[in-house]
């Protein structure tokens, strides 16, 4: 009893985020064998209402996202594979839409049942934030590639002294009358161009 009262102890202290075990039914129907408490929260319900019907964790999933969560279930399922999937719901207390990555282990229980047991966490600011960064690194090489002999380049340098470029602008393979993405990977081949006494 201690061990169990351990578990779902550390299972509400999840912030955003909470720990299941579903099981499928051969007739395709879902139940709960376990719920923290983080997990109704994150899908805007009460604990009782999700412990009294397990459909809503399907309900929830983006009408966009649906398919996809299915089939990696499917696959899940047929292989006794790891599930793991980003995918959105809706939260059913206000309507917004947030990003979950599910995380599960599945295992064949007597009778034909799965069982999956896993964690899933609300990650939408993450997912927000990640988002935003592409967009500005996008916007960054549009205008790059289309400002006239200008050249824009970010550059990193790891502990061991490998260099590598993250993005070059087209201004950028023009002035090195490059023509494939190298440097990407090795920045050795720029500084080969450069002029000996703009090395340091």
């Amino acid at each position: 009893r201690h061990k169990e009262d351990l578990l779902r102890n550390f299972a509400d202290s999840i912030p955003e985020g909470g720990m299941f075990s579903l099981a499928k039914l051969p007739d395709g129907t879902h139940t709960l064998h376990f719920q923290s408490a983080g997990l109704a929260r994150v899908l805007g319900i009460t604990p009782a209402r999700l412990k009294q019907n397990p459909q809503l964790l399907h309900d929830t999933i983006h009408p966009e996202d649906l398919a996809l969560v299915q089939e990696a279930q499917r696959i899940s399922e047929a292989q006794l594979s790891p599930f793991q999937l980003v995918f959105r719901i809706i939260r059913l207390s206000d309507g917004a839409t947030r990003w979950l990555h599910a995380r599960a282990r599945p295992r064949r229980a007597a009778g034909n049942v799965t069982i999956w047991d896993g964690i899933s966490l609300d990650v939408t600011e993450h997912h927000t934030r990640e988002t935003q960064l592409r967009e500005q690194e996008a916007l960054i090489l549009t205008i790059g590639n289309n400002l006239p002999d200008t050249a824009l380049y970010r550059i990193v340098t790891a502990p061991d002294g490998h260099s590598h470029f993250q993005y070059i602008s087209q201004g950028f393979k023009n002035l090195f009358a490059l023509e494939d993405d190298t440097l990407l990977h090795d920045a050795s081949a720029a500084y080969a161009l450069a002029h000996p006494e703009a090395l340091p």
